[in-house]
């Protein structure tokens, strides 16, 4: 099995076979794409309110993946979903973590 994501930051788990197929179809293996969403909706706010009240360690990959493309951080190469997990920890305390709706 593998995990792919596509540009929305959908998530979906598939067999190693079925890859050309989804790749076509505009996903990418986890971590090797640069997420980028629209603006997130008012309940997608909302979720990320009590994702915020969670330690950062103990956020699924769906929702790191998730964060990382409504807040446009780019974690394209992290080579495991602590590596991204890192660099989320980084924006939220930087001074542009402040800035971001």
């Amino acid at each position: 099995m593998i995990e792919l994501v596509n540009q929305s930051g959908e998530v979906i788990k598939v067999p190693s076979g079925a890859r050309k197929f989804y790749e076509a179809r505009g996903f990418k293996p986890v971590g090797f794409v640069n997420v980028v969403a629209a603006p997130a909706p008012v309940e997608e706010q909302d979720q990320f309110e009590k994702l915020l009240e969670k330690p950062i360690g103990q956020w699924k990959k769906e929702d790191v993946i998730a964060f990382a493309a409504a807040k446009e951080i780019d974690i394209t190469g992290t080579k495991n979903i602590n590596e991204a997990k890192a660099i989320i920890k980084e924006f939220l305390e930087s001074e542009d973590a402040e800035d971001w709706d």
